[in-house]
């Protein structure tokens, strides 16, 4: 790009996500000091695309035409993956995130990675592009607070004064060895002497095998972690001594070439002076404990960005960790390679978790063009015996696959707005070539149109977890479009004893009647969880439910304990739809006017006329209505008060029941509409008239509803859209009210 030839000026941002991805010490100069911050796919061959400037600005001069300057430059320089760390201000459909989402369906073979924005803890604000749907959106995680003394976060160590644990702050040196490990180290805490530790301890004989406590000052950290180390002390810990400055905490970097083995960690002045007043009141009193890695306690980053979109889909995808994050250093000056024991510092954001699932993507897709997964297939032939490319929606699969939940929402099996679906951990989805606790199958580049079918089948062994990722790279939305989702598929996997479970795990609210799952109709990623299976026979069911561009590619990811079956059962309906509807296309049930839901599990309420009805709807809550028109001369007017919110969304059709995805009948009000006029409908005469009344993902509401019938024909404003009723559909008889 037309300023790549700059350095890197702006904080060493580009250089440091680049080492996240791929960087690679070993063998280099001073390679002691970073062999062990190597980036995730060390080696990776990378096009550097810089749309900075010199100005040193935060601000970026990103090209107009991103298909062209950016996504295909790339592509043509061999370019697979491509890691983005920054991003708009809207959560919009924008230009930008149209342009990506159309480059990567015409090249399917090409993954986008964005940052999904460091604007949390605020929902809703995930930013453009990173709100594209052919794309991994990543946010970051990161160390948070937990009550309790039984867990500590990243950035916290605990102290002990008389046996009695607290938590204090603390930044470990960037030359330090790992400070969390397998097993909780612990040590009493000894001043050193003379306590700037810039020669031989005087009293190393009593530092050996405890923590040391050294002033900051007269040499570098590098030159007191000898001295500390030469000791026999177990750990270094250093205070600040900037009295101006006295909860700061510095950032340790080395300044010549020692790099020690025992842990080093910086603390404040204030904690410093207090560890010395302990000594000094109470010696041999004091310890440090460094939690274990198990005890620590990671959640979504306070800055990450949330969802959901626009449009109420998931986003971010994932999370990765994005909170002082150690990787490569630039000074900006290109002369300088800014090699050895000044290589590396952290940093933070969601622009550092975003290069690392690039760099995880990389390691998915060596493990498919290496022939890792030869008869990993989830049917013969087709059964992946050899090497082969995989699709960019299969690494999006794969990545998807892995992730768990984390923090406050560890256990759940649903992606949410918080964290998508989770933290990206290939162990999980990579099975190991000595031992594996799980079987894995892929299939890429499935194909399947509107209204077909596709069934895999599963003998699976009791007591496993069985999970199922489908993904599928979708036609570009037009540029603000209100509805991203072009081709929609669904997800449905059936076990042995008939029960039903969709993708994603969707969950409708109806105040009367509850909790009920809904397929998913906005993503264009579906996975189900299934947790201690019972042995028997499972079915993988791909629906094309909604393919305008037909057909439609998708790829699938299982991981279970499993054999794959031949031949499969014949689909049936979730509950035989509850005796309230008729089994269509095997999967699907077609309720009677008088039950919703996928099972037609749930009863749509009576709107009695002349009578006031308020409606009180939670967040994804929705509820039905209906009435009759028993003349074909009757009109009726639906008033809502004391005006139709513009966070409500409702949907009315004749002689059948609205579909809550059916953006067809979705009605759009203008500025201070109050009613419906069925007069100004295209759709008259005698039946059954139903109303669905839904509020979005994020946002409750409130609306009174009033029916009177012998409406006029001053109607307000409406915009509806209806089709013609299905001529196979008569009204039912309507149950008494």
């Amino acid at each position: 790009m037309p300023r790549s030839s700059l350095g890197d000026v702006v904080g060493g941002h580009g250089t440091h996500v680049c080492g996240t991805v791929a960087g690679n010490a070993d063998g280099q100069e001073n390679s002691e000091f970073v062999t062990t911050d190597n980036g995730v796919a060390p080696d990776a061959r990378i096009v550097f695309q810089d749309a900075g400037d010199s100005s040193a600005s935060e601000y970026l001069n990103v090209p107009s035409d991103l298909k062209v300057d950016v996504y295909s430059a790339a592509y043509k320089e061999g370019a697979k993956v491509h890691s983005n760390s920054w991003g708009g201000a809207s959560n919009s459909y924008s230009i930008d995130t149209n342009q990506t989402d159309e480059f990567a369906y015409l090249h399917p073979d090409y993954l986008v990675v964005f940052a999904a924005g460091n604007d949390g803890p605020f929902y809703a604000s995930v930013s453009e592009p990173a709100v594209a749907k052919n794309i991994i959106s990543v946010g970051a995680s990161g160390g948070v607070p937990e009550n309790g003394w039984t867990s500590s976060r990243v950035g916290e160590i605990w102290y002990l004064v008389q046996g009695v644990r607290s938590i204090i702050t603390m930044i470990p040196a960037v030359f330090s060895p790992p400070i969390y490990r397998m097993e909780r180290q612990r040590g009493e805490v000894v001043l050193a002497e003379p306590v700037l530790a810039c020669q031989t301890l005087d009293n190393a004989a009593i530092a050996a095998g405890k923590f040391v406590l050294v002033s900051r000052g007269s040499c570098s950290f590098s030159e007191k972690s000898f001295f500390v180390q030469s000791s026999g002390a177990l750990g270094m810990v250093v205070y600040n001594n900037e009295a101006e400055y006295p909860d700061d905490i510095i950032i340790m970097s080395p300044a010549n070439t020692f790099r020690p083995t025992i842990p080093c960690l910086a603390i404040s002045l204030n904690d410093g002076n207090y560890f010395k007043r302990i000594l000094q009141s109470q010696p041999g009193n004091l310890a440090i404990e460094l939690p274990a890695i198990t005890d620590l306690y990671v959640d979504v980053a306070s800055f990450s960005s949330r969802g959901p979109t626009y449009d109420g889909r998931f986003k971010p995808d994932l999370l990765a960790p994005g909170d002082r994050v150690v990787s490569a250093h630039s000074g900006g000056n290109l002369s300088n390679y800014h090699c050895g024991a000044r290589s590396l510092f952290d940093m933070s954001g969601t622009s550092m978790a975003a290069p690392a699932v690039a760099g995880a993507a990389l390691l998915v897709r060596e493990y498919f063009t290496a022939g890792l997964s030869a008869g990993n297939g989830l049917s013969p032939p087709a059964n992946g015996s050899r090497a082969f490319a995989p699709s960019a929606a299969l690494l999006r699969a794969m990545l998807l696959h892995s992730a768990r939940q984390i923090g406050t929402q560890t256990g759940f099996l649903a992606p949410s707005t918080r964290q998508g679906y989770g933290l990206v951990n290939l162990s999980t989805v990579l099975p190991s070539p000595e031992s594996s606790s799980f079987i894995l199958r892929v299939e890429d580049n499935m194909s399947v149109s509107h209204g077909q079918l596709v069934a895999r089948c599963l003998l699976a062994r009791a007591g496993a977890e069985l999970r199922v990722t489908v993904a599928w790279t979708d036609p570009p939305a037009h540029f603000a479009s209100s509805r991203a989702l072009i081709n929609d598929l669904d997800l449905t996997v059936v076990g042995p004893d008939g029960e039903t479970k969709f993708g994603n795990g969707m969950l409708f609210l109806d105040l009367e009647q509850g909790v009920y799952k809904a397929r998913d109709r906005r993503n264009n990623n579906e996975q189900v969880v299934w947790q201690n299976v019972n042995a028997g026979t499972y079915v993988v069911y791909v629906f094309g439910w909604d393919v305008p561009v037909d057909p439609q590619t998708f790829s699938i990811v299982v991981t279970g304990d499993f054999e794959i079956k031949s031949t499969c059962p014949p689909p049936s309906c979730p509950h035989g739809c509850n005796g309230a509807g008729l089994c269509e296309g095997s999967l699907y049930c077609r309720c009677d006017l008088f039950h919703v839901g996928e099972a037609c599990e749930l009863r749509t309420k009576y709107l009695d006329q002349n009578v006031l009805v308020e409606v009180e709807l939670a967040a994804t809550q929705v509820t039905f209505f209906y009435w009759n028109v028993s003349s074909a001369n009757e009109t009726w007017r639906l008033f809502f008060s004391p005006q139709l919110p513009t966070n409500i969304s409702v949907l009315l059709a004749f002689n059948r029941t609205p579909s809550l995805t059916d953006h067809d009948l979705l009605l759009r009000s203008v500025a201070n509409v109050t009613d419906v006029n069925s007069s100004n409908l295209p759709v008259q005469g005698r039946g059954v008239w139903v109303l669905a009344v839904q509020a979005p993902d994020l946002y409750g509401s409130i609306t009174d509803l009033y029916l009177a019938s012998g409406a006029s024909n001053s109607s307000g404003s409406w915009f509806p859209f209806f089709p013609s009723p299905s001529p196979s559909l008569s009204p039912s008889p309507s149950p008494s009210p």
